[in-house]
C-alpha cells in the first residue's frame, strides 16, 4: 500500500509498506543497496520464525514536477471503465512504486485470542478439515499454526513454497502423492482382513505440463485419467469382479479405522504459498493439488492475497464435487479483516469476527461473532442442534403428508373410485395450517436431543450429522411408513367401529326430540380427520426431548380455537353441507369417544418402542465418543507412572 504526501515546503514522497515479497522486488526497490537488502531479509526471516508479523517499509522522494505528473495520470485512469481503467491503473502504480528505498522493518505479536487451540482441536475431532489461509510469511504462518494447534506435535510438513516454475510445481505434486499412495499401500497390505485393492497410483511416466504458447493458447500435454488412476488386471473374471466389489469394503473400513484425516492415516500438513499455488490451480494440476490436499491432515496457505483466498475456496467447492458424490462439499470460511471480505462471500457459510481491523468482515458475513472461541459452540452445538431440527422438521411433513393421504387411498377402495370428498374443504385448507402447525413449530424452535455440555465434550458426535443422516433414504421411507401406519389405524379403527365394516349395524348416536341415527359417511370423514390431527400431535410430542411450557399451552390454545372455529363453521354451514351439525352429532356419538384411546394406542406404541431404541442408541454414541478420551488418559498416567514409579501400573480410580 503506497501514498503520496506534499509537504507544506513544497517536497514530495511517496511512502510504501507490504510484505517483504513484494517490497524487496528489484524493480520496486531498485535505489536500495544489496547490503540494506541483505540485512533487511535477516531481520525478517528471524522475526518471522518468533511468531512476529512483519511488514518492510520504504520510501520514494519525487520532484514537484513528477508528483504533479504522477498524480494527473492516477486521476485519469481512475476516471476510466472496464480492462482499460485496471491496465492503466495498474502502469501508474508501478510507476508510482518504484525506486524505492527501504527505511526498516517492524515486527508485531498478534496474540492468539483465549480458546483458540482448544477451539481448533474440537472442530479437527468432529471431522472438519481445517485449512489456514493467511497472508502472513511462510515461518509466522508455520509458528502460528503450531501455537493455534492447527500443526500437533509430530505432524510431518510437506512444504510446496517458491515455486520457480509450472514444471516444478507439477513435479513436487506428483512426487509427493506418490509417496502418500505407496505408504497407504503399505498399510493396507498390513492389515489381516486386506482384500486385494483395485486402484492405484500411476506415475511410470514422467509428469508433463501444460505450456502457453506465444499466441495464448494452452496445449494439455498431461496423462488421462485413465492413464493417473489405473485399474490393475487381474487374471481371472472373477478374480477382477472379487476386486472391485472389496475395494469399497477396504476403503470404508480404512476410512473407519483411522485416526487422522486424510487418505493416508497420518498426520502430515501441507504447506504452500500464494506464489506456488498459482501453478498448482492451474488446470492442468488442479485435480492432482486436490488430491494431495485430501490425502493430508491439514493445509497452511501463506502469502495470500485476498483473491486467492476466495479462490481456494471456490476451488475446494467446485473440485471436490466427486468426494460427496455429486454434491458440493459444505465450505465455512472464517475471518477478521477486510482481506477476507471475498473469502467470506465465496464460502458456503460466511463466519465475521469483530476485531480490530474493523467490521467489514462481520457485515459481510452470514454469521457475526465477537471471539474465535465461540465458533466451538456456534458450530458444534448450534449447528447440531440446526440441522438436526431442520431435518426432522421436514420428517415430520413427510409423516403427517403421508397419513393424510394414505386416507383418500383407502377411502377409494369404498366410494367406487367416485372422487367423493372424505372431509369438508375447510379441514384441506386448516389441516397443516394451524391443526398439526404447533407442535412442529415447537420442535424446530426448541428440540435439543443432546444437550450443549455433551456436544462441547464429544465433538465426535457432530460427525453423526455430517454426513446428513437423517435425511437417507431408509430413514425418511421410515417416517413415511410410520405416517403411512397412522392413516392405516385411524381408517381402519373408525371404518369397524363407527361404519361397521360392512358387516354389522354402524355405530349410533342421539338426536333431541327423536330416538338415535347412525353415522354417515360426512361423520365417518370428520371423525378420522380428528383422529389424525389427535395422533400426528401426540407422535410429535414423542418424538420431543424439550417439551415446555409454551409447546404445551400452546397446543392447547391452538386445539381450542380450532374447535371453536369448527363448531361455528358447521352451525353457520348450508343445511346440505357435508360439515353441517357434524361435529354436534359426533359429540353425541359414545362409539367416536370410546374409539380414542384405543386409536392412540395402535398409532403411538410403535412410536414409543422406536424413541426408546433412539434413545439407547444416543447415549450409546455418547458412551463410546468418550472411550478415544478416556484411554489417552490413561496412557498418559501410564507413562507418568512408569517415571514417577518405574512401572506402568495405573489404577481404575485414578482413570
Amino acid at each position: 500500500m503506497s501514498v503520496m504526501v506534499r509537504q507544506e515546503d513544497g517536497q514530495c514522497f511517496v511512502y510504501t509498506k507490504g510484505a517483504e515479497v513484494s517490497m524487496l522486488d528489484a524493480r520496486l526497490c531498485s535505489a536500495t543497496p544489496s547490503e540494506v537488502r541483505d540485512a533487511i531479509i535477516y531481520k525478517v526471516t528471524n522475526f518471522a520464525c518468533l511468531g512476529l508479523r512483519t511488514l518492510v517499509f520504504g520510501m520514494r522522494e519525487l520532484k514537484l514536477q513528477n508528483y504533479e505528473k504522477l498524480l494527473s495520470e492516477l486521476r485519469y485512469a481512475q476516471g476510466l471503465i472496464g480492462q482499460e481503467r485496471s491496465r492503466e491503473l495498474e502502469a501508474v502504480h508501478a510507476r508510482i512504486e518504484s525506486g524505492m528505498t527501504l527505511v526498516g522493518v517492524s515486527a508485531v505479536e498478534d496474540k492468539l485470542q483465549p480458546g483458540v487451540r482448544r477451539c481448533l482441536r474440537s472442530l479437527i475431532s468432529a471431522g472438519i478439515q481445517v485449512w489456514v489461509l493467511t497472508g502472513d510469511k511462510e515461518e509466522t504462518a508455520v509458528q502460528v499454526s503450531q501455537a493455534a494447534g492447527h500443526f500437533p506435535p509430530g505432524l510431518t510438513i510437506i512444504r510446496l513454497t517458491d515455486g520457480k516454475s509450472l514444471e516444478d510445481v507439477a513435479r513436487a505434486i506428483y512426487v509427493q502423492r506418490e509417496g502418500m499412495q505407496t505408504r497407504l499401500n503399505e498399510k493396507k497390505r498390513r492389515l489381516r482382513w486386506h482384500w486385494p485393492s483395485t486402484a492405484r497410483f500411476s506415475t511410470t511416466k514422467e509428469p508433463s505440463v501444460n505450456f502457453e504458447d506465444p499466441f495464448g493458447e494452452s496445449v494439455d500435454c498431461s496423462t488421462s485419467d485413465s492413464e493417473v488412476d489405473d485399474v490393475e488386471p487381474g487374471p481371472d473374471v472373477v478374480q477382477r469382479i472379487t476386486q472391485r466389489f472389496s475395494k469399497p469394503v477396504t476403503d470404508s473400513l480404512r476410512r473407519h479405522n483411522r485416526k487422522h484425516p486424510g487418505e493416508a492415516n497420518e498426520a502430515v500438513g501441507l504447506v504452500i504459498d500464494g506464489k506456488t499455488l498459482r501453478y498448482a490451480t492451474s488446470p492442468i494440476l488442479r485435480k492432482d493439488f486436490l488430491k494431495l490436499c485430501m490425502s493430508v491432515t491439514t493445509v497452511l496457505c501463506c502469502r495470500m492475497t485476498p483473491l486467492q483466498k476466495a479462490s481456494v475456496v471456490k476451488l475446494v467447492r467446485k473440485g471436490l464435487k466427486h468426494v460427496n458424490g455429486g454434491a458440493e462439499p459444505v465450505t465455512a470460511a472464517i475471518g477478521d479483516g477486510g482481506n477476507d471480505v471475498a473469502m467470506l462471500l465465496e464460502a458456503n457459510v460466511g463466519l465475521g469476527i469483530f476485531g480490530n481491523e474493523g467490521r467489514q468482515a462481520a457485515r459481510s458475513s452470514d454469521y457475526a461473532i465477537s471471539l474465535f472461541k465461540y465458533l466451538r459452540q456456534l458450530i458444534l452445538v448450534h449447528g447440531h442442534w440446526g440441522y438436526y431440527r431442520v431435518s426432522y422438521l421436514a420428517l415430520i411433513f413427510y409423516f403427517k403428508s403421508v397419513g393424510f393421504v394414505a386416507l383418500h387411498v383407502y377411502h377409494l377402495f369404498y366410494n367406487g373410485f367416485s372422487g367423493q370428498s372424505l372431509f369438508d374443504s375447510l379441514i384441506y385448507t386448516i389441516f397443516n395450517l394451524t391443526m398439526v402447525a404447533w407442535s412442529p413449530l415447537c420442535f424446530a424452535l426448541f428440540e435439543q436431543h443432546i444437550s450443549a455440555k455433551d456436544l462441547l465434550h464429544r465433538p465426535y458426535l457432530y460427525r453423526l450429522m455430517r454426513k446428513n443422516a437423517n435425511l437417507s433414504v431408509w430413514y425418511v421411507l421410515l417416517w413415511c411408513l410410520d405416517g403411512w401406519w397412522h392413516g392405516t389405524v385411524c381408517f381402519y379403527a373408525s371404518y369397524l367401529v363407527l361404519a361397521g365394516g360392512s358387516q354389522y349395524a354402524s355405530a349410533s348416536f342421539g338426536l333431541p326430540g327423536t330416538s338415535y341415527a347412525v353415522v354417515d359417511n360426512d361423520m365417518f370423514g370428520t371423525a378420522i380427520s380428528i383422529y389424525l390431527v389427535v395422533t400426528t400431535n401426540i407422535r410429535i410430542l414423542v418424538a420431543s426431548r424439550i417439551i415446555n411450557l409454551v409447546t404445551i399451552i400452546g397446543m392447547i390454545v391452538v386445539g381450542f380455537a380450532n374447535m371453536i372455529l369448527m363448531m361455528l363453521y358447521q352451525t353457520f354451514a348450508s343445511p346440505y353441507s357435508v360439515i353441517y351439525k357434524t361435529y354436534d352429532y359426533l359429540h353425541a356419538c359414545p362409539a367416536f369417544w370410546l374409539l380414542f384411546p384405543l386409536i392412540i394406542t395402535f398409532c403411538i406404541l410403535p412410536d414409543i418402542i422406536w424413541r426408546i431404541a433412539s434413545d439407547a442408541w444416543w447415549d450409546r454414541k455418547i458412551a463410546l465418543s468418550g472411550v478415544q478420551r478416556i484411554r489417552e488418559k490413561r496412557s498418559r498416567q501410564r507413562w507418568k507412572a512408569l517415571l514417577t514409579r518405574g512401572r506402568l501400573s495405573v489404577s481404575k480410580t485414578s482413570a
